[in-house]
């Protein structure tokens, strides 16, 4: 009796890395316990790096055309994040949070006097440490390194890098307070 359980268990497990196998076709990596939500789009999943416990929640829209997104372990964007990489670079490390409908432009036009918009463009790499936490309707900016820790609050526009362990709101962002690690941590003293 021992013998057939385990067989049964050998046998589901297979199935499990099958079923994974199948799932992370097409993706640059799509690591044990990512997970991508229904509805979500990206134009190129080979430019698409999803480490461990990463998540991808409902309705994201991902244009990875050239460029390339990674998140790191258990970070995620929550439903509805639209990433524009269609050159460029927009990395999350580990635990780094996104929150609903916000925005991240590694490539896009910009106003420039004499010039067609169509004319500029603008294309850089977007860094959000481990830990950092974006709340809803943030707008990301190229070329933007947002600190270990820190806290962007709800509907701002991030134009300059954010410190680590700050807390920055408004348009266009700026830090309003500092932090301490053990807050960040839930661990205040």
């Amino acid at each position: 009796m021992l013998g057939r359980i385990a067989l049964a268990a050998k046998v589901r497990a297979g199935q499990t890395r099958l079923a994974h196998a199948w799932r992370a076709r097409g993706y640059g990596e799509l690591a044990p316990g990512a997970w991508v939500g229904a509805g979500t789009r990206i134009s190129n999943r080979r430019n698409v790096y999803l480490g461990p416990e990463a998540v991808l929640y409902e309705n994201c829209h991902i244009q990875s055309d050239a460029g390339t997104l990674v998140l790191g372990r258990g970070s995620h964007l929550a439903a509805g994040v639209y990433v524009n990489v269609v050159r460029g670079e927009v990395r999350l490390g580990e635990g780094a949070a996104v929150g609903p409908r916000s925005v991240l432009l590694a490539f896009t036009n910009h106003y420039e006097s004499g010039r067609p918009h169509t004319d500029v463009r603008r294309e850089g790499r977007i860094v959000i440490h481990d830990g950092a936490f974006l709340g809803a309707h943030v707008v990301v900016l190229p070329d933007i390194t947002i600190g270990a820790g820190a806290v962007v609050g709800a509907g701002a526009v991030v134009t300059r890098d954010i410190p680590a362990y700050t807390v920055a709101v408004g348009v266009p962002a700026r830090v309003i307070k500092r932090l301490q690690p053990a807050e960040i941590d839930g661990h205040a003293k």
